[in-house]
């Protein structure tokens, strides 16, 4: 595990400390752990620890194929009319005015790195060694984008994804008008830019607007005389004004500066969000392109359909950018739900900003044509590959689509696996958290118990952005992050906490039972759960603490046996409090439990069956907990 990033988190008033998991030198990607740290009375102690590693892997990390034969293999692939690095006017543009991945041109670079195949299976044979290619093409005048995976040794495609993410197509209705339009003035002109270091806005945006796509100069934005607009370029002043009130939703409510590409949890400035309005490409729509890092609102040239600039839309689309750039969800399968269903509820949280006592839970409306209701989606269908298919409420419930042997498939004729179908589970999760209500499942009503939006818009928040989503991506993955998210918040065993895991339970994620409650950390103490509320408390709190203060691993690291000092800990205190020790894994998996001999102040334990790794050896007693690290050699 390498140490990538440390932060500071005046949100949830920790330090986190994130690792990446790396093999032979090579990335695994989406393998990471995080550590959570409290230090604000001058220790270190470890809230919260979470993520997921890939144990037993056995991949080359050198690459048998250059990055150029593998490029070979890519393109050789792609049924595509162009590719957009083939386009003189979009290199010479790019290289005015570089973005995200690309710097001066729209030629892939290969990225060496270990991912695991199109099966999503989580085991040590389904990873591979791999060169990721970003391809941006063009296909009926449409823009095209995919992530290609080429095996480094034999040249194979292991996966494509499709790097675009969008909504479909609906008659569009202005939100009315505004005089809040955050634009730049240049000698006597007035254009769509809100730029904090140029224009001195307070707000810290960085947004460039256009409907022309053949420059990204400040002068090539929309312009206007006087800054009184009226309609002129009523689609640029739209969909930057929507895109502004997104930025303005993740700033001023979340505190999350620089846009979606800002970095988690400090006040510095991501990159420059561009936002291109027009009827370039044969699609009616909106979408976030992952390679570019652009918001796209866009009408078929030939067959002009309603303009999408709408709050929720905006929003949707805004936090994409978000998710690639924080928990970096997929596009397809149990991930790629999770991931819409996050711009669902940040974009209806959009709304609500801008409107809060007129807004209202689905996304599209305004449109004249609703396609996601958050409170009940069930009330909507998505047509794919010709099928209409309601969208589910229950996990693994009535219109729940099972995409465990789902293949995603280019072109996207299925939705990449059904996203924005089974993504109204979530959905579903965040109503009720928010306002309450009941679900039936099996026959049985589960009654939740809401504790208000802007909670749960806190802990979805802090479980999307603040969270490991390493490992498995999936609702068992969101069910854990956004107890765990509660429980930082508003503390172990709050009301947030357990109507959260409720909410769970009433889609049908899960039990009813939280895990205890528990904080890991030298020296640190561990309250458990109780069925009546509350949390189990010993007599004596200090006397605890005395007695395993100065409990001691050694070696550490260790090969074969740990050594736990145990100098301070009584014979009475080990018999009254029923002392044990347990060994985890970061996972939080049991791995072994022994007890100590009463009359011994040193206690062995064997470790030769663990693989390498750090572990964690708690040792636990009367509702309370201390633990330790450890590294396996």
């Amino acid at each position: 595990m390498h140490l990538v990033k440390i932060w500071s988190d005046s949100f949830i008033c920790l330090t986190t400390y994130q690792y990446k998991q790396f093999h032979n030198g090579i990335e695994v990607e989406h393998a990471e752990f995080r550590e959570h740290v409290d230090k604000t009375n001058g220790d270190s102690v470890v809230a919260l620890s979470q993520g997921d590693i890939v144990e037993g892997l056995n991949v080359s990390a050198t690459p048998s194929i250059l990055e150029s034969t593998a490029l070979d293999s890519a393109l050789f692939h792609m049924d595509v009319d162009s590719f957009l690095w083939e386009s003189d006017s979009a290199e010479f543009y790019l290289r005015e005015y570089p973005i995200s991945y690309f710097d001066s041109t729209y030629y892939p670079k290969g990225l060496l790195i270990i991912t695991i195949n199109d099966t999503l299976e989580k085991e040590p044979s389904n990873y591979k060694l791999t060169w990721k290619f970003p391809i941006l093409a063009m296909i009926d005048s449409q823009l095209h984008s995919e992530i290609v995976y080429v095996d480094a040794h034999d040249g194979s495609i292991v996966k494509r994804e499709n790097a675009i993410h969008d909504n479909g197509t609906f008659n569009h209705v202005y939100h009315g008008a505004r005089n809040d339009l955050d634009t730049r003035q240049i000698n006597g002109d007035f254009y769509t830019v809100a730029n904090d270091v140029l224009s001195g806005n307070t707000q810290m945006r960085d947004i460039w607007t256009t409907d022309d796509l053949n420059t990204w100069t400040a002068r090539g934005m929309a312009k206007d005389d006087n800054d009184v607009w009226g309609n002129d370029h009523w689609g640029a002043t739209s969909a930057h004004w929507v895109i502004q009130k997104s930025w303005k939703l993740w700033e001023f409510i979340y505190g999350r500066q620089g846009g979606p590409a800002g970095p988690n949890g400090t006040n510095t400035s991501g990159t420059t969000l561009q936002v291109f309005v027009g009827n370039e490409y044969n699609r009616n729509g909106a979408y976030w392109e992952r390679s570019t890092s652009r918001i796209y609102f866009v009408r078929d040239r030939n067959n002009p359909g309603p303009f999408l600039g709408t709050l929720d839309i905006g929003g949707h689309e805004f936090t994409h950018g978000v998710v690639q750039n924080t928990a970096n969800l997929g596009n397809s399968h149990e991930s790629g739900a999770l991931n819409e269903s996050f711009a669902d509820i940040f974009g209806m949280l959009t709304e609500r900003l801008v409107f809060p006592s007129s807004f209202n839970w689905t996304i599209g409306e305004n449109t004249g044509s609703t396609i996601r209701d958050i409170q009940t989606p069930s009330n909507m269908t998505s047509t794919i590959d010709g099928v209409a298919r309601t969208h589910p409420e229950i996990y693994d419930g009535p219109n729940w689509v099972d995409v465990s042997n789902c293949r995603t498939v280019i072109p996207n004729t299925n939705d990449q696996c059904f996203t924005h179908v089974n993504c109204g589970v979530q959905n579903k999760w965040f109503n009720l958290l928010s306002i309450g209500g009941t679900t039936t499942v099996n026959g049985n009503v589960r009654v939740v118990n809401g504790i208000g939006i802007d909670k749960a818009g806190k802990i979805a928040f802090t479980s999307l952005t603040r969270l490991s989503w390493a490992g498995d991506q999936n609702y068992l993955k969101a069910r854990a992050n956004s107890i765990a998210a509660a429980r930082v918040l508003y503390g172990s065993c709050s009301d947030e906490e357990r109507e959260t895991c409720k909410a769970w339970f009433a889609v049908n994620v899960g039990n009813n039972n939280c895990e205890p409650c528990i904080e890991w950390g030298p020296e640190t103490v561990c309250y458990w759960c109780n069925s009546s509320g509350g949390t189990v408390a010993p007599l004596n709190t200090e006397e605890f603490r005395r007695q395993t203060k100065t409990i001691s691993v050694y070696p550490n690291p260790a090969s074969n046996y740990l050594e736990v000092s145990l100098p301070e800990m009584t014979r009475e205190f080990k018999v009254n409090h029923g002392i044990k020790f347990e060994i985890v894994d970061l996972q939080g998996k049991l791995i072994s439990v022994t007890s100590p001999n009463i009359n011994d102040f040193r206690h062995t334990i064997d470790i030769t069956q663990l693989t390498p790794g750090l572990y964690v050896i708690r040792c636990s007693g009367a509702g309370y907990m201390t633990s330790v690290r450890f590294l396996k050699k």
